[in-house]
């Protein structure tokens, strides 16, 4: 397992599986993340390392409140530092990219890193990825990424989601990879919703050019029974007539396409 993958494990939906013994302040991450990084800037290796696994696979994912934006990029910071350490430059680079989105004031400190530590200049120079993409609204409650109640995910940037109730307690803290899977959540299907409503649109409209072909089936062999309509007549009605049955069987297609779309999707 690469070791970007293996980090976002730890902090990411199995670290759900923990039993929390009681609800994390926000205030009590912060402290945790102040000492992880005292332990990186003391130069003691098995400090930060455990003190990393504490906050991510213990504190995280028993946090009780929203996290304010500067804790989400301090966060961001000790997990871009515990990557850079074991090796992985391109995690710990796209986590100081998501730290810089959450707070693009702060300045490392040179006791934390060195003025030209790569980790600092990156800091210093990075201009990250801003696309978005949304995912669903959930049913109740609401969704958070990094520290700001919205339905818009980074495409290309870690992200630390939260999932409230309606009176704003967390149900869920995660440390997520880009394309790492939501925690799972009842949402609005509105997907579905649409897929159904153009089922239904398009099943109208077929039965409508049906009953038209229909009507217009009568009328050609009403005309046929005459001996005085020309042929040019009667093959313009028949081609009416067929186009109105096409046109029918092709909105049944798609009306059964988006019931099938619909039943497949789910909760979306």
């Amino acid at each position: 397992m690469p070791i970007l993958s293996l980090l976002f494990v730890l902090a990411g939906p199995s670290a759900q599986a923990f039993e929390c013994a009681e609800p994390v302040q926000p205030k009590a991450l912060d402290q945790a993340l102040t000492s992880a990084e005292t332990a990186f800037a003391d130069l003691d290796d098995v400090g930060f390392r455990d003190k990393v696994n504490e906050i991510a696979g213990i504190l995280l994912p028993c946090v009780s409140r929203a996290l304010p934006r500067p804790i989400v990029a301090r966060y961001h910071r000790v997990m871009a530092l515990h990557l850079f350490t074991i090796g992985d430059e391109g995690g710990a680079l796209s986590a100081l990219d998501a730290a810089k989105l959450a707070d693009p004031e702060y300045v490392f400190d040179d006791a934390l890193l060195p003025a030209n530590h790569p980790l600092r200049e990156h800091y210093a120079n990075a201009a990250p990825d801003e696309a978005m993409r949304k995912v669903p609204e959930p049913r109740t409650g609401s969704i958070a990424f990094d520290g700001v109640v919205e339905r818009e995910r980074s495409k290309t940037l870690p992200a630390l989601v939260q999932l409230f109730d309606e009176q704003g307690i967390s149900q869920s803290t995660s440390y997520l990879a880009p394309r790492e899977q939501l925690p799972p959540y009842r949402a609005i299907p509105r997907q579905r919703t649409t897929l159904i409503l153009g089922s239904a649109g398009a099943f109208l409209v077929s039965g409508t050019m049906y009953g038209l072909a229909w009507a217009q089936r009568g009328n050609l062999i009403a005309s046929a029974q005459n001996p005085d309509t020309s042929k040019d007549i009667l093959d313009g009605k028949r081609n009416r007539t067929n186009a109105l049955v096409l046109g029918s069987a092709a909105f049944f297609g798609v009306s059964v396409g988006a019931g099938v779309g619909a039943a497949i999707i789910g909760e979306r």
